[in-house]
């Protein structure tokens, strides 16, 4: 049970290491997510401005040529009023004339409201495309900081999972299990005694329990009534002055 306690002891380290790395992350990858949420919401505005653009020049442009067939019409029709042989002939040209003409004034009008949703369209557009660059720029930089930062913790993640693999293969089921029920509910799993309370919850510890665990604190395996940690004693616990001598340890055992 010796090097079982050893073990978990050097896990619950290891784990601690990987959450410090995990925690020099910080708000990065929320703000990632968020900036790419950014990017995607103005590109769709984009898109939706340009194909608004897109009609209202479509429009303009079959307006522009109607325009000029509506006054070539209304000149045509104007000749055709001195022909006519009679009040109905007339009449009826000139019915033709006055339709050609509102239909002259009502799309001038629109096309004048549809030139100037296109000038501030126009405007639009640009802004929002000067948006979506410096959030893309934003977003690079972003992702350029978690992937300098994932290069520089790579061999160290690396290492420590392994590491991490080999004590998890040499440990009985029964502890292994334990252990990841505890990691669950607390991320350090292993607390040690200090001034007979559980370094974990601060909760006194019975003296007795004390007394067990410092008698055999090679031997069994002993839990925290309170807040259920592993208890070990000092003599068990792992830290960076001693964490590479009991990876050799444990490694000699396998």
């Amino acid at each position: 049970m010796a090097s079982q306690i050893k073990s978990l002891a050097t896990l619950a380290y290891i784990d601690e290491q990987l959450d410090e790395l995990k925690d020099e992350y910080g708000e990065l990858p929320d703000k990632v997510r968020s900036q790419e949420a950014k990017v995607v919401k103005l590109k769709f505005m984009i898109e939706e401005t340009s194909r608004l653009l897109v009609d209202i020049k479509a429009f303009c442009s079959t307006a522009k040529v109607t325009l000029m067939e509506l006054k070539e019409r209304e000149e045509m029709l104007a000749k055709k009023q001195f022909l006519v042989r009679n009040n109905k002939e007339f009449d009826a040209v000139t019915n033709e004339i006055k339709f050609a003409r509102e239909e002259h004034e009502r799309l001038s009008d629109r096309l004048r409201t549809e030139g100037l949703k296109e000038e501030n369209l126009t405007k639009i557009l640009a802004e929002q495309v000067s948006q979506f660059e410096t959030a893309k720029i934003e977003l690079d930089y972003l992702e350029q900081q978690i992937k300098q930062l994932s290069s520089e913790q790579d061999k160290t993640l690396k290492d420590l999972f392994k590491k991490r693999d080999m004590i998890l293969s040499s440990l009985n089921s029964n502890p292994r299990t334990h252990y990841n029920r505890i990691r669950v509910f607390h991320s350090d799993v292993v607390a040690k005694i200090k001034r007979d309370s559980c370094s974990g919850c601060y909760s006194s510890l019975p003296k007795q329990q004390i007394v067990e665990i410092r008698n055999n604190f090679e031997e069994v395996l002993f839990y925290c009534e309170n807040c259920g940690r592993m208890l070990i004693g000092e003599e068990s616990f792992v830290d960076e002055s001693n964490f590479d001598e009991n990876i050799k340890l444990i490694k000699s055992t396998k």
